[in-house]
């Protein structure tokens, strides 16, 4: 009995660990994305910079760089509170239709033969 306990602990815990790993693998593509998006942000601002030398004071360049930096940091930030806000919402939904189901009947009822016409044991 406890070599079926152990199995049965152990498929349930890989079951769950399928789902952490897809989850870590999915946050970890979107980081991945993310931090891409803002690279190539703060390139063109420096690229800008650069190419705009003669129109802009470096102040300003160096300001629109910091503020591409504060964009991927801010970027990053709001795709993964809206990811936490859907999460759980859904969990929130599932409550609700939870909520919705019709009730179970007690566990005794009226309609219930008596208790001597049932077996007892595991005979008839």
């Amino acid at each position: 009995q406890q070599q079926q306990f152990i199995a049965e602990t152990l498929h349930k815990v890989q079951r769950n660990m399928r789902a952490y790993y897809m989850n870590v693998s999915s946050n970890r593509w979107l980081a991945v994305r993310l931090e891409t998006l803002g690279t190539c942000i703060v390139t063109a601002a420096g690229l800008l910079a650069v190419l705009g030398r003669d129109k802009i004071s470096p102040g300003v360049a160096g300001l629109s760089i910091s503020y591409a930096l504060a964009v991927t940091q801010s970027l990053n930030w709001v795709v993964r509170m809206t990811s936490d806000r859907e999460t759980n919402i859904v969990a929130v939904e599932r409550l609700d239709d939870y909520i919705r189901q019709p009730q179970e009947p007690p566990r005794i009822m009226d309609a219930d033969p008596p208790a001597g016409a049932w077996p007892t044991r595991g005979q008839i």
